[in-house]
């Protein structure tokens, strides 16, 4: 029971990690790919993928006399416009201001949970979230920028419409799970998002004559390797992750154990860019790591509290 009870908070800490990791093969393939060849490239290969677990039997899926209404919102804020408008958003933008915005998702959460769902967090809790936002914003702040690229007002724009996307996806998702399966919402919004950017690509190309080097990004290795990354582990494994912590615990427990995306980030700049880690990181990461650890633990033992009550 005690590993069944922490299975979520594993799931949610894997995506987070996984979601980290993304932010690097995203940002290769938009210095030789276009923002909408990444969208569309991705999630075509997602889809064949999970048709293939479907086909095979591998995943079951049974829509048949149920509302899709709410998968059609949960669909729509992501991958639709949470993917659109945050790639569109750190081509125009520097990666420590997409860190620090993307730090506030667990504000919006707590708000929209507390609005539509009904969901409360102690005022302990929200000190504890507030920690971890701050620790992100430390490390971003500090480590500053040192690719000369500059920030956008649009992209500064397309970020945050991103990241409440973001937050608004996770609401629906866990608004789903009373009605569908982790690996339902999962497939569900996996295909539409395989149809709205392949259709708005293919129109693109068509308008361009270019249809015929449609699959050329996938002719680089290293291209690849990064639509493999993203399709696979990220579209597909990760968000199944997600979508699972979402139907057993609040979206604000794992929203906060979304800064283990910026531990990922900064340790996979050590291990491939060779960057140094100063005092800041160090102190930033012991702050995420308490405010995630600390809102998670309440969230438990209030869980335990109503099963023995």
């Amino acid at each position: 029971m005690k590993i069944k009870s922490s299975l979520p908070y594993l799931m949610a800490v894997c995506k987070s990690i996984i979601y980290g990791s993304s932010i690097l093969f995203t940002g290769t393939l938009l210095k030789s790919t276009a923002v909408m060849d990444v969208l569309a490239l991705r999630f075509l290969i997602s889809a064949v993928a999970f048709l293939a677990l479907a086909l095979t039997g591998v995943i079951h899926i049974n829509f048949r006399g149920k509302s899709l209404k709410i998968l059609a919102a949960t669909a729509i804020f992501e991958p639709v416009f949470y993917f659109l408008f945050e790639t569109i958003g750190i081509g125009q933008t520097t990666t420590s201001l997409a860190g620090i915005m993307s730090a506030l998702i667990p504000v919006v959460i707590i708000l929209c949970e507390t609005i539509f769902l009904h969901e409360r967090t102690t005022l302990t809790q929200k000190l504890l979230m507030l920690v971890s936002i701050t620790g992100v914003i430390l490390v971003t702040v500090l480590t500053g920028n040192d690719s000369g690229q500059s920030n956008s007002v649009w992209g500064i724009a397309f970020l945050a419409l991103a990241y409440i996307s973001g937050a608004l996806f996770m609401i629906c998702s866990r608004k789903s799970t009373s009605r569908f399966s982790a690996v339902e919402i999962t497939f569900f919004t996996t295909m539409v998002g395989a149809v709205v950017f392949n259709g708005i690509n293919v129109a693109r190309h068509l308008s361009a004559g270019t249809i015929t080097s449609y699959f050329a990004p996938l002719f680089s290795w290293e291209n690849l390797l990064g639509f493999l990354f993203l399709s696979i582990l990220s579209s597909v494994f990760a968000t199944l992750m997600n979508n699972y912590a979402l139907s057993r615990i609040q979206a604000s427990s794992v929203s906060a154990l979304g800064g283990f995306s910026t531990i990922t980030s900064i340790i996979l700049g050590v291990l491939v860019n060779k960057e140094i880690l100063h005092w800041y990181h160090y102190v930033g990461m012991v702050m995420i790591l308490i405010g995630a650890i600390g809102v998670n633990y309440i969230t438990q033992r209030r869980l335990e509290k109503q099963r023995t009550t």
